[in-house]
């Protein structure tokens, strides 16, 4: 009995301790918890300080916000900060760590989260991020943000998802809001991946200016009672009105908000429209609009909207138009908010992506994202080469010409190696099987398809 009775006490006493935590932890409860990863260990290192003084500038938290800096300084310990009036509270000294290391990220917000609980949380990873672009040949083209100089490390597209997964997991729901202040992360293919992590993702399509997020006006423009949706059209419109002659100067700029719960309806008829464009004769109108529509940073990375519109005034068929209205139906719905100032970002409409104009510089390593696996869009960019590449190389060479095939055997590389492969197999057939060629064109593509095995 005595035995029973002890047992009893000890659950009702940790019972005590976990309700008391509880409501010390509801007690302690603001409204927001913004938790900025900043990693300047590269040359970004002076743009931290300027930017650590903006956080604070107008008191840094208060009775309804924390600010929660982990600060990486070039060839400098990492810091974590408590941001307060005219101060930095070191919260942790880490020591050197490796800021492109995603677990690091994953170990910052996990922590804050626990430490200043709020009723809404916003994720901010500042640093390099980089559109579908190798930042050495060797590794291919990755997608990536949080690029660590002295490690050589950054996190991948495929690692936020990881990330945002295992956090998820520890606050029992979605992040409210997810910021890039970084370069060309407002893409199709990184909304997937993290769109699962975020109920709001805002970023930029285009490369950002050096001064970054406006900080001062976006924590002064914080007020008691504001939803994640007031919050994402702050840091929008704030973003975009100081580079458009305000605290920035004039720059071109993009800034956007993306729903994550909207992006499956968008995904559906984001196929119905890849769907339509492949079951049309459209190659050479799709060659146009590639010459006409939004790039960024890397032309590669057009604008998806402008794309759509383009298609619906150049390709004449119903199929296709009414496939691009249901489109641009869902764009607006996933893309509620988009901001641009400056030059050059005129038919900057909130969300980019993937599309390279020439099959030499399409990336293989494309085929391994969840965006790549999950759509069709990929299917339409092969498609649209084999259209626009093969089929005119073919038709010229049944015509004994070989110029559009030399240009390409010129430019071929590993990027397209299947097109290739697949029109070596083409033109086999049609020289040699089918013997369409005279013997003089026979001998020039023998002599071009026998160097374009090697590339």
């Amino acid at each position: 009995m005595k035995r029973m009775i002890a047992k009893l006490m000890l659950v009702f006493a940790l019972v005590f301790v976990l309700c008391t935590e509880t409501e010390a932890a509801k007690r302690n409860q603001k409204e927001w918890t913004f938790m900025i990863f900043m990693n300047a260990d590269n040359n970004l290192d002076q743009s931290a300080v300027k930017d650590l003084k903006e956080m604070r500038a107008k008191g840094g938290s208060n009775e309804f916000m924390n600010i929660v800096v982990m600060v990486d300084r070039e060839k400098g310990p990492a810091v974590t900060y408590y941001l307060e009036d005219g101060k930095m509270e070191i919260v942790t000294k880490h020591g050197e760590v490796d800021m492109g290391d995603y677990k690091v990220y994953t170990n910052f917000v996990k922590s804050a989260i626990k430490k200043y609980p709020a009723k809404h949380y916003c994720s901010i990873i500042w640093n390099h991020g980089t559109g579908w672009k190798a930042i050495k040949a060797a590794q291919g083209m990755v997608r990536g943000i949080s690029y660590d100089d002295q490690s050589g490390n950054h996190i991948t597209t495929a690692q936020l998802g990881f990330s945002l997964k295992d956090i998820k997991q520890a606050l029992g729901r979605k992040l409210d809001l997810l910021c890039f202040d970084a370069c060309l992360m407002q893409m199709a293919e990184v909304a997937y991946t993290v769109k699962e992590g975020a109920d709001l993702i805002v970023g930029s399509e285009e490369t950002e200016p050096g001064d970054g997020y406006p900080y001062k006006e976006i924590f002064s423009g914080m007020k008691k009672g504001m939803t994640p949706n007031d919050v994402a059209k702050l840091i929008t419109k704030a973003y975009t009105d100081s580079y458009d002659d305000g605290s920035a100067g004039y720059h071109a700029s993009t800034q956007s908000i993306v729903v994550s719960s909207a992006y499956e309806n968008f995904k559906d008829a984001l196929n119905g429209y890849a769907k339509s464009l492949m079951s049309s004769d459209s190659g050479k109108q799709i060659t146009k609009i590639l010459s006409e529509v939004q790039v960024f940073g890397y032309p590669e990375n057009i604008d998806l909207k402008h794309f759509v519109v383009l298609s619906k005034s150049k390709i004449k068929n119903p199929t296709v138009k009414n496939a691009a209205d249901k489109l641009l139906s869902a764009l607006e719905r996933l893309v509620p908010m988009a901001g641009r100032s400056g030059y050059g970002v005129n038919f900057a409409y909130g969300l980019a992506i993937y599309f390279p104009k020439e099959s030499n510089k399409f990336s293989r390593e494309y085929f391994h994202l969840p965006f790549a696996k999950g759509t069709m869009w990929p299917s339409l960019i092969l498609d649209y080469y084999k259209k626009s590449v093969i089929a005119p190389i073919m038709e010229e060479v049944a015509q004994n010409r070989v110029t559009k095939l030399k240009e390409y055997v010129a430019k071929a590389n590993e990027n397209n190696r299947d097109l290739s492969l697949e029109l070596i197999a083409k033109l086999n057939f049609l020289c040699f099987s089918e013997q369409k060629c005279d013997e003089k064109t026979q001998k020039r593509v023998k002599a071009l398809l026998a160097e374009l095995k090697n590339k």
